[in-house]
């Protein structure tokens, strides 16, 4: 294997992979993260026989065999083949959608967005091998688990039909919405694009100049509109009261003002919190927006997107109240003509509540374990990692109480769908004595780790061993929704964003402590797990961290 075939830093593969401190690391990327338990059953056999025994389920719901060899190398990738999952080699990202593990399953859908992101991959086709590595596009159709934000372009549900963002440096910037019969070839476009125009760009956060117009439906448009970090939550000030829009399809939309309580089309609004392993949130180290393009005051209008074919969505510029906050104009929600709006849209059941605006934006306290729809169980592993045993169980699961089939969450668990309600207790007893975690609950959700030492080379603490140590005393804080994040270096890959408590190791075996920061960020302490454990076990209130490790608001 050449020496350039095991460079780090990049997206592994099963022909590229990447050499760790527990040998070499094969990602399998699964369509749409879906496995028969066949394929299951055959993964935890080449795990055990070419490996150590250990995946690891991603952020990205794909799977990584450890601790295979140079030597076992051709075996994995011939039993792979065998399986159909073994891919061809790339550059760009080898799955370029993401999906819930609940996608084209939950009857609170919206719409289906396994069968909406299949169309967008189908028709990108060869596109995607231009494209960055680490480049995604998020389908969320809403419904049960929802996805949070940190794609490149990010494709939701509204009242007015599907809206699409595109990551910006302080956000996303949102079209009009499309009908979802055009969202895949509007997708296509504004990928597409990137791919040609994206200079260095690495991701779409990064790019430098301003967005075109992409065209949407028949003979209409849809143009992006900006909207800042007072999207996901965080204050905003100066910002101007918009009036709202309706797009038509066959023509072609400029800029207008729509009012903040009514801007269909805007995602849900993150708290940080989600109980879910590797939680990535939406950069806002760098932006391109000057201040006054920021309070919404600028005196150029945003450029128009073309989507689809003729048409274009422009970007809106939203505050608070789009993400269902108090609505301080406007008045109630024309809940008729959202209705007939929506007639058009295919739903997973006819009881869908019509949207306004976005989807019920997550609170930080959804159900990541256990039954988190009807018929689906949803096993959560602590960071993620599962044994070839757990793995060869699950899929055995899957046979004898659903249908045959497993799903990997972007949450870094296993789905279990179609469990059959008489076999729903057995079942979660039968994977609870498994080591799996079912019930949300459970204070190990509340931390996040990375693999550490040794099976990282660049690691200095084993930093899954030691964040386990810590659950009995988070979990006060667990109950508060807090999150810890145990990293075994500075870089905090586990983890790139800000959490309520970071620790990240040093070569000594003692922690850098940094509340509500990121492992990267200056460290206020460094003490022994022991006296951090002893800390933690008497804090409650996550607001409480910087006080209890010694740092003193002015």
């Amino acid at each position: 294997m050449s020496a350039p075939s095991l460079r780090r830093g990049w997206c592994p593969g099963a022909r590229r992979p990447m050499e760790t401190g527990d040998g070499l690391l094969v990602r399998v990327h699964p369509p749409g993260g879906a496995l028969s338990a066949e394929q299951a059953r055959a993964l935890a056999d080449i795990a055990q026989a070419c490996g150590n025994g250990l995946l690891d389920v991603t952020a990205r719901g794909n799977l990584q065999i450890r601790g295979v060899s140079e030597a076992t190398h051709p075996t994995v990738l011939e039993r792979l083949s065998a399986i159909e999952l073994l891919e061809g080699e790339s550059d760009g990202p080898y799955r370029l959608t993401l999906v819930s593990p609940l996608a084209g399953i939950d009857p609170a859908e919206v719409f289906d967005a396994a069968a909406l992101a299949g169309e967008i991959e189908t028709r990108l086709g060869e596109v995607t091998a231009d494209l960055p590595a680490k480049f995604y596009v998020a389908v969320d159709g809403g419904g049960a688990l929802r996805l949070e934000p940190g794609a490149d372009v990010w494709v939701v549900p509204s009242d007015e039909g599907v809206a699409i963002g595109l990551a910006c440096g302080d956000g996303y910037v949102w079209t009009e919405p499309v009908d979802l019969h055009d969202a895949a070839a509007a997708v296509a476009s504004i990928v597409a694009w990137f791919a040609t125009a994206r200079g260095p760009a690495h991701r779409m956060r990064d790019v430098q100049q301003p967005f075109p117009s992409f065209p949407v439906g028949e003979g209409g448009s849809a143009q992006p509109r900006r909207m800042g970090r007072a999207a996901f939550g965080e204050a905003e000030t100066g910002a101007r009261d918009l009036t709202p829009g309706l797009p038509l399809r066959g023509t072609r939309l400029s800029p207008r003002p729509i009012r903040h309580a009514a801007c269909g089309g805007a995602p849900p609004s993150p708290t940080g919190k989600e109980k879910v392993a590797g939680l990535v949130g939406v950069s806002a180290h760098r932006s391109t927006i000057t201040e006054e393009t920021a309070a919404g005051t600028t005196s150029e209008p945003p450029p128009s997107f073309p989507v689809g074919e003729g048409g274009s969505a422009q970007p809106r510029r939203m505050g608070r109240e789009a993400f269902g906050e108090a609505e301080t104009d406007g008045g109630p929600p024309d809940t008729e003509a959202s209705a007939a709006r929506n007639a058009s849209l295919p739903r997973r059941a006819p009881s869908v509540t019509p949207l306004r605006g976005a989807p019920p934006f997550p609170t930080g306290k959804e159900k990541v374990a256990g039954f988190i729809a009807d018929g689906a169980l949803l096993l959560a592993l602590p960071f993620g990692r599962v044994t070839a045993h757990q793995l060869r169980a699950a899929a055995g699961w899957s046979e004898r109480h659903g249908a045959g089939e497993i799903r990997l969450s972007f949450t870094r668990g296993i789905l279990i769908p179609h469990v059959a309600p008489a076999s729903s207790d057995a079942l979660v007893r039968e994977a609870q004595a498994a080591g799996f975690v079912v019930d949300p609950a459970d204070p190990r959700l509340a931390l996040v780790a990375c693999p550490g030492a040794p099976a990282c080379g660049r690691g200095s603490t084993p930093a899954p061993e030691d964040a386990l140590a810590l659950a009995d005393a988070v979990r006060p804080l667990a109950q508060a929704d807090a999150r810890i994040h145990v990293s075994a270096c500075p870089k905090g890959c586990a983890h790139p964003r800000a959490a309520d408590l970071a620790l990240v190791g040093r070569p000594d075996g003692r922690y850098d402590v940094i509340p509500g920061g990121a492992a990267g960020d200056m460290p206020v302490a460094v003490l022994a797990l022991p006296d951090i454990a002893a800390i933690l076990r008497r804090t409650k209130d996550p607001r409480g961290l910087a006080a209890a490790f010694g740092v003193h608001e002015r």
